[in-house]
């Protein structure tokens, strides 16, 4: 779900009332709250939908079901349980039918009841039977990292995708509403959730530098770690289930999955020591993970509505939080202890971006309003009204400049001190996200029919287009064989065009300027043409090795 689509329409929920069946078998309500364990519950479950083919004689992708120990070990695509994480595990995914290969391939789709129980069976511990002990969820191993100044370049080169797969996870037949975008801090990297996947693309040239999937529904909301290296992706499926996965963009490497929700998160960040990262959604309860156990630290319940926007400081001393009911909270990022609520909006939060140096917190609101606080005093700096009806996007580089957009379909540019700077001309449709470039030099637009246009900053300048839903490789080296056959034969004719004409000019008796002229013109053509060529000739190349 958009963010544009989460403050335009209320959520309808509907309560399924439906007898739980097992294999044929009612449970009352008091066997249902029972521990759930895999000989009472889960066995007759798989016994009935799934053993025909992942038994010991016919093990269909190396997975037998028909034991515990099989179950826990999984099949040739790994492990279709982690203990403590069933809303990731595959077992409960592909039943769900939110994740391929979907459960059962035939026939009708599990029993929400029976989903559940898989679900809350992991969850549980993976219990075997009523005394067997639990299974405990494993633990990231990373470690923490020191908070360094965000306004410094760190070390070393910057941090950009490795040889990270480029196959797209799924294409659709139409791009839709983009729900996030997010730059790296520090390197020419553009974060964008797409169907199932997020793309990284390069900013400077435009290129897709890779794809992470995210096989739990609807990638909702990105946020970059301020040294760069680090993504963190929040989604789900609304009203199902919801987590956050944090991956490693110069290694496509997933680091860790946190979070076990009932609903999709829509919004998540990271603390810059690695050690918390919060979360929240539709369920209004702010979570906090301690990602070195792997478990829930905090829990907040203070927000009466969705939780639409989540931002921990640069300096890692607050955390802040938004919704929809208008309120700004901020939170000590140690202990979740309130500081102070920042009133003053008139409609639901849309976006919250910190000042680099941790002392300004910029808020953006359906109100219509822009808003700086001195986060430090809890006080209210400068408010403005930027776009009427609201606005959908903001973003606040740590050169000061602001950007914005609104449902009026304009977007706008703000001095540090929300002095207008710049307008663009007017949107056909309006634009629900705003970005800049890691060095403010670029920013990126995307409307709600999912078109995302590069600019120059300097000028405000259109420079070109991005996809969210980039074509399968073999599509694209399809059409770039094509393109290359017509352009070899293009050289071919312009190349006989040019003998022609060169051949006219030396027979004849004194040099027609007509012709001289057409020879240049043919020559220019022709070394086009040839540059051309070999620019087709590097892409497919190119993407024969992404192959």
């Amino acid at each position: 779900m958009s963010r544009i689509r989460r403050f335009y329409h209320a959520q309808i929920r509907f309560l399924n009332l439906t007898p739980l069946i097992l294999a044929g078998l009612s449970l009352s309500p008091t066997q249902a709250q029972d521990i759930v364990t895999y000989d009472d519950h889960i066995f007759p479950i798989l016994e009935a939908n799934c053993l025909n083919c992942h038994n010991p004689d016919k093990k269909k992708g190396d997975l037998d079901l028909s034991t515990y120990e099989g179950t826990l070990t999984g099949g040739s695509g790994g492990k279709i349980t982690l203990a403590g994480d069933g809303a990731s595990s595959k077992l409960y995914t592909v039943s769900v039918q939110t994740e391929d290969p979907i459960m059962p391939p035939e026939g009708d789709q599990l029993d929400k009841e029976q989903t559940d129980l898989f679900r809350k069976w992991i969850d549980g511990g993976l219990l075997e039977t009523k005394s067997s002990k639990k299974k405990q969820p494993k633990k990231p191993d990373f470690k923490l990292e020191d908070i360094t100044d965000p306004q410094t370049r760190p070390e070393g080169p910057p941090p950009m995708p490795g040889k990270l797969s480029r196959e797209p996870i799924i294409v659709t037949n139409r791009t839709t509403t983009i729900n996030d975008m997010a730059a790296s801090p520090w390197a020419p990297v553009l974060a964008i959730t797409g169907q199932r996947q997020i793309l990284l693309y390069h900013t400077d040239d435009l290129t897709l530098l890779g794809i992470l999937p995210f096989p739990h529904g609807t990638p909702e909301s990105l946020a970059f770690h301020p040294n760069g290296k680090r993504l963190v992706v929040g989604g789900g499926i609304g009203g199902k289930s919801g987590t956050t996965m944090t991956w490693d963009i110069t290694t496509g490497k997933l680091m860790m999955q946190q979070g076990r929700e009932y609903d999709s998160v829509l919004a998540a960040d990271i603390h810059p020591d690695l050690g918390t990262l919060a979360l929240g959604g539709p369920l209004r309860i702010l979570k906090i993970w301690d990602t070195q156990k792997a478990e829930e630290r905090f829990r907040v319940k203070k927000h009466t509505d969705w939780i639409t926007a989540l931002n921990y400081s640069p300096n890692g001393t607050l955390l802040a939080s938004g919704g929809r009911q208008k309120e700004i909270h901020l939170w000590d990022s140690d202990t979740a202890e309130e500081h102070y609520t920042l009133s003053g909006h008139q409609g639901a939060i849309t976006d919250l971006k910190w000042r680099s140096d941790s002392k300004v917190l910029a808020s953006a609101s359906m109100d219509g309003h822009l808003t700086l606080w001195n986060a430090p005093q809890g006080k209210q700096i400068k408010k403005h009204l930027v776009h009427q009806g609201g606005v959908l996007a903001m973003d606040y580089h740590r050169n000061g400049l602001i950007i914005t957009s609104g449902r009026d379909r304009k977007v706008k540019f703000w001095k540090h001190n929300l002095t207008f700077r710049q307008e663009l001309p007017l949107f056909k449709k309006e634009v629900t996200e705003v970005e800049f470039s890691h060095d403010g030099k670029r920013f990126f637009t995307a409307d709600w029919n999912g078109q995302i246009q590069a600019w120059k900053t300097e000028g405000f300048q259109p420079i070109g287009e991005i996809t969210s839903n980039p074509p399968k490789i073999a599509d694209r080296l399809a059409k770039l064989t094509s393109e290359l056959d017509l352009v070899n034969q293009q050289i071919k004719e312009k190349k006989n065009a040019l003998t022609e004409q060169e051949t006219l000019l030396a027979a004849a008796s004194e040099p027609d300027p007509r012709t001289s002229q057409l020879v240049q013109t043919l020559k220019g053509e022709h070394g086009q043409l040839h540059e051309r060529r070999i620019l087709l000739e590097t892409q497919i190349k190119d993407w024969q090795n992404a192959l």
